[in-house]
């Protein structure tokens, strides 16, 4: 069974897809924090991980590189939920794949499309009602 940790910052952005993903089979685990997200981390590896980067405390981008930095063998994919869409996104993407971040989601898309982007990651297509 794949596993998506979701790290909320009390924003609430990376929970809704969260809670939608969840309802497709998924173990899907929510932290506060990086520290948090951290230790859920190094307990139980996650293959996915969703995360708003614009947080508060700044702290969003040192967790991307210490999720890679912690699992060599096996990072887990870190996705980043923002509110960017268009050309900004595509050009803010290839900039964050430099800082070990592997997808951007656009709140902005259409749920379906944005389930299609974290199940992608976990090399899953999207289901019938999700499309």
């Amino acid at each position: 069974m794949a596993n998506v940790l979701v790290v909320d910052y009390g924003i609430g952005a990376a929970r809704r897809l969260g809670q939608v993903i969840s309802k497709m089979g998924l173990k899907v685990r929510e932290v506060k924090g990086s520290a948090a997200a951290l230790r859920e981390a190094m307990a139980d590896p996650p293959d996915v991980v969703l995360i708003d980067l614009a947080t508060e405390s700044g702290d969003g981008f040192g967790l991307a590189t210490m999720l890679k930095v912690q699992a060599p063998a096996r990072p887990p994919k870190v996705v980043h939920i923002t509110a960017m869409t268009g050309a900004l996104l595509s050009q803010i993407e290839s900039t964050l794949r430099c800082l070990g971040i592997d997808r951007c989601v656009s709140l902005m898309w259409p749920l379906s499309r944005q389930v299609e982007a974290v199940l992608g990651m976990l090399g899953k297509g999207a289901s019938p009602a999700t499309a």
